[in-house]
């Protein structure tokens, strides 16, 4: 298996399950299609062969909880990472609760890029 992801290669499992060899192996993000929900514990050492067969002992049972697939990682729900658009209107809905404290006083365009210029600076400043 390491040959062949040096060789510009894919790894690929073994057929027979009873005379497999376990490798851990150095791969390149680019190899990476996605990552999982699921977290799992790992031995600190993997060098040992007692070590490499335990994770394969709970890849086992990953697979046996999610015989569907097992779920992925969403960017935007699980690590609560957030986009332009959506910070956008994160802020248009604050705005417009300002706006209705202020009783409908509306405020222009340049009052409000002098506060999203205002909030940047603030996060920027880790605040």
């Amino acid at each position: 298996a390491e040959a062949a992801v040096e060789a510009g290669g894919e790894p690929a499992p073994a057929r027979d399950e009873e005379s497999a060899e376990l490798h851990v192996l150095t791969l390149t993000l680019d190899r990476v299609d996605a990552f999982s929900k699921v977290k799992v514990s790992l031995p600190k050492d993997l060098r040992s062969s007692d070590g490499r067969h335990a994770v394969l002992k709970v890849l086992r049972e990953v697979e046996r909880r999610f015989a569907d697939g097992v779920p992925e990682l969403q960017h935007d729900e699980d690590l609560k990472v957030t986009t332009a658009a959506q910070e956008a209107a994160k802020l248009a809905r604050r705005l417009e609760g300002v706006q209705e404290r202020l009783g409908g006083v509306s405020l222009g365009e340049e009052e409000i890029a002098a506060g999203l210029a205002g909030l940047r600076l603030r996060r920027a400043a880790g605040g």
